[in-house]
C-alpha cells in the first residue's frame, strides 16, 4: 500500500496537489464585505447570504458597503455566476459562467442588448492553474463556429475565501486591461 501511495505521488503530482479556485460562498457570512481596486476605481461586494439556492452579492461603487447597488450576483456553492441584475437588466449564464472551473468550460450568456432585442451567446472558457492563482481565456461561438476572442487574464492570488488578491484582465473587444488588487475584506 505504502508503494502504491508512492507511485501515485509520482505519476500524478497535479492531481495530489490539486487547487481549489472556487469561492467559498457557503463560509462567507451575509453582511461581509470585500473590497478591491479595479483600474483605479474602489468596488465593494456586499454578500448577502443564501437565498434559495444561490448566494447572493451587491456589487457597490466605491468604498461604503452600505453605498447604492450597482448590480446583484447570483452564484453557486463554488462562486460561479448563475445570474447578474443591472437595475430592471437581467444577464442570464446557463448553466452558470464557468468562472471557477478548472479546465474547460461551455455556457450560454442571454440576456438583452442596449437596445432591447434578446441575445443568446454560447461561450466556452478555460481556467488554467498557475502559481497561486489561474489564468483563463475566454471566447464566444459565432452561429458558423468561429471563436470569438471576448475576455483574457490572470488571477495571480486568491485569499482565503477565493476571492482575488491580485490579478489582470484584458476585455479583446476594445483591447482594455485593467488591474485587479484586493485592498480589504471584513474577514481579515
Amino acid at each position: 500500500m505504502k508503494c502504491f501511495a508512492s507511485i501515485a505521488f509520482a505519476v500524478f503530482p497535479a492531481m495530489v496537489l490539486a487547487q481549489d479556485i472556487s469561492i467559498k460562498m457557503d463560509q462567507i457570512p451575509a453582511g461581509s464585505w470585500f473590497l478591491m481596486d479595479s483600474g483605479g476605481k474602489a468596488t465593494t461586494h456586499v454578500f448577502r447570504g443564501k437565498q434559495g439556492r444561490y448566494y447572493v452579492y451587491d456589487v457597490v461603487p466605491g468604498k461604503d458597503p452600505n453605498g447604492e447597488r450597482h448590480s446583484r450576483d447570483f452564484r453557486d456553492a463554488s462562486g460561479n455566476n448563475i445570474k447578474r441584475e443591472f437595475g430592471i437588466s437581467v444577464v442570464k449564464y446557463t448553466p452558470h459562467n464557468c468562472q471557477r472551473v478548472i479546465g474547460q468550460c461551455s455556457f450560454v450568456e442571454s440576456g438583452k442588448k442596449a437596445d432591447g432585442t434578446p441575445y443568446k451567446t454560447d461561450m466556452v472558457r478555460v481556467n488554467t492553474l498557475k502559481g497561486k492563482g489561474f489564468t483563463y481565456y475566454q471566447v464566444a461561438i459565432a452561429e458558423d463556429g468561429t471563436q470569438i476572442p471576448v475576455r483574457s487574464g490572470q488571477v495571480q492570488e486568491l485569499d482565503q475565501m477565493g476571492m482575488l488578491v491580485r490579478g489582470k484582465s484584458k476585455r479583446h473587444t476594445d483591447g482594455r486591461t485593467t488591474n485587479h488588487k484586493k485592498r480589504a475584506a471584513s474577514w481579515d
